[in-house]
């Protein structure tokens, strides 16, 4: 199983990440950005839980400020089976991710910190 995992950079709530990380099968692959916030934390939780991970960073130098919206198509064309994303509501990277996903009709899990709650699509 894929997972892209994607998520506010100012993101500091570890144990929400934890909480979803710990769910993931045995041998799931992990696709981040590896920015600040939840890429870092979720690097760092997947190899304590034993998932595997794949680094997608921005190519900024190549494509300027369309960088993350050009790596967030590409990892959501990379054959992924979910998206999981840990948004605050200015995050707009990372809802560009969760519309193209949803769009490529890949189940998504939304976890907000603003107001703790989660929703499911």
């Amino acid at each position: 199983m894929r997972i892209i995992v994607t998520g506010a950079s100012n993101w500091l709530d570890t144990e929400k990440i934890r909480n979803e990380l710990i769910k993931l099968p045995i041998g799931a692959t992990i696709l981040h950005g590896e920015n600040e916030g939840v890429d870092i934390i979720t690097a760092k939780l997947a190899e304590e839980l034993k998932l595997e991970t794949e680094v997608w960073p921005a190519d900024w130098d190549t494509h300027g400020p369309r960088a993350d919206r050009l790596r967030n198509g590409a990892m959501v064309n990379s054959d992924v089976d979910l998206c999981i994303a840990f948004l605050m509501k200015d995050a707009r990277h990372n809802w560009d991710c969760v519309r193209k996903a949803r769009s490529a009709r890949i189940e998504t899990i939304i976890v907000e910190q603003d107001n703790h709650e989660e929703h499911q699509s």
